[in-house]
């Protein structure tokens, strides 16, 4: 029999998981045990109809909570302009389980679970918005960049008001080198101003106030250069100026933010938040067409499916969290009020006897502790469990192939230069084929002429 990839052979491997799965099975115990317990106390020490009440004022409380927790990663994106940290999956998931559970909650009559949704809905959907609002700026600026030069031979510069981090800049020159040694004159302290102007930038944006603002500032900063006044910041912007007096690209006759390539930004910025909110439209008109076309049973085993269906996301991404053992990759704030969470709701949906409250938040209580433990053996901490066990149920990926004690061994490219040694886990590498030059063939100087 060949060996296991764990390195202690068959056996090792099946003592590895048997230690697993019994550890996993006590962990899941005495999670369920303790919250029976903790429900066999509410229904000891308080009425039925007196804990729910209690029960439908602390489980919205603790969801609007848990509906904040992201507000950090965001604003680190809009600082930052980088779209790709936001778990947009997650996102998208949440949004059709409000969806759902909206529907069930109207249904079955349940004011708690309904404004709850109503709420964690609007916040997915904020959420939602300012992944889309950094990933439109940055396609617009790119496109209405002007790459020529201006009148004055200075670089051209990007024609829009501001971009979610401030000003945009564009293609930089000399100006742009002036900007950037006034940013790094104002000392550390400028990166909480950074997030603020970021998220200003996006609530306009997402209210639609930046775009009419860019609109505006464009015809009146015309009518002031026409008048012979001067149009302040962003006139001068309108006027075919920098902010910094570097001359925008194009001509120097004006048409700035009301030339053919703002239109076009403006016009792309249109499109792209229709498109937005066109999808978005028909993902949860779909979801309430169903809602009211289907019985209360189907529309609460819809709920739980979605409910699931939000943690997946996390789950596909926990082999490559163990694997490099990143615990920046679990937000322990989220994860802790998602826990506290899905702890009040349990018990909830077991004072009401509702399965569709119980359930998915049992299950979720149990997978937030499970995370919880991923956190701490990414952080060193001594635990009861084996986590790294979890790693074999998810494929290597390509990058992690032939790995040793977690260092990664780099498959040889063409880009690496001629190899002719053997990777871990690869195929021997040929060398590539070596150019054969001809030598040039021997000329005759003419001496005479013709």
């Amino acid at each position: 029999m060949g060996a296991s990839p764990t390195g202690g052979g068959w056996w090792g491997c099946l003592v590895r998981w048997s230690s697993f799965l019994f550890g996993m099975a006590v962990f899941c115990t005495l999670t369920n045990a303790f919250l029976l317990g903790c429900y066999q106390a509410v229904l000891l020490n308080v009425q039925k109809d007196d804990s729910i009440s209690w029960f439908s004022i602390l489980c919205p409380s603790s969801s609007l909570i848990m509906f904040f927790s992201p507000i950090s990663i965001v604003l680190g994106a809009l600082s930052s302009g980088n779209a790709g940290i936001l778990p947009v999956p997650l996102f998208f998931a949440g949004l059709v389980q409000n969806a759902f559970n909206i529907g069930y909650a109207v249904k079955t009559d349940n004011n708690a679970l309904l404004m709850t949704n109503v709420a964690a809905g609007c916040m997915n959907m904020t959420w939602i918005a300012a992944w889309h609002h950094i990933r439109t700026w940055s396609v617009v600026v790119k496109e209405v960049s002007v790459k020529g030069k201006g009148a004055d031979g200075t670089p051209g510069r990007t024609p829009m008001a501001f971009t979610p981090g401030g000003p945009a800049s564009g293609d930089e020159g000399a100006g742009g080198e002036d900007t950037r040694r006034r940013q790094s004159q104002r000392g550390q302290g400028g990166g909480t101003g950074r997030e603020r102007r970021g998220l200003i930038g996006w609530l306009l944006a997402f209210t639609g106030v930046q775009y009419a603002y860019v609109l505006m500032v464009s015809v009146f900063g015309q009518r002031k250069q026409a008048q012979g006044r001067s149009g302040g910041k962003y006139g001068r912007v309108a006027a075919g100026e920098g902010t910094d007096g570097a001359r925008s690209g194009g001509d120097s006759s004006g048409g700035g933010l009301f030339s053919v390539l703002n239109m076009r930004g403006l016009l792309l910025l249109a499109v792209e938040w229709t498109k937005f909110g066109a999808v978005l439209s028909l993902t949860l008109g779909t979801v309430a067409g169903l809602s009211l076309m289907l019985t209360t049973e189907e529309v609460g085993i819809a709920a739980v499916t979605a409910t699931f269906g939000m943690f997946l996301p996390p789950v596909m991404n926990m082999g490559r969290i163990i694997r490099a053992k990143d615990s920046r990759a679990i937000p322990l704030g989220l994860s802790i009020s998602m826990l506290m969470c899905n702890f009040l709701w349990a018990l909830f949906g077991l004072v009401l006897g509702d399965v569709v409250v119980w359930l998915p938040s049992v299950c979720g209580f149990g997978f937030c502790a499970v995370q919880l433990l991923v956190w701490g053996y990414c952080r060193g901490f001594w635990l009861p469990v084996d986590i790294s066990t979890l790693a074999l149920l998810y494929p290597a990926s390509p990058e992690s192939v032939g790995a040793v004690g977690g260092d990664k061994v780099r498959r040889g490219s063409a880009a690496d230069g001629p190899s002719t040694g053997v990777g871990l886990g690869s195929a021997p590498m040929k060398s590539p084929p070596k150019k054969v030059e001809t030598p040039p063939l021997p000329t005759v100087a003419l001496t005479h002429k013709i």
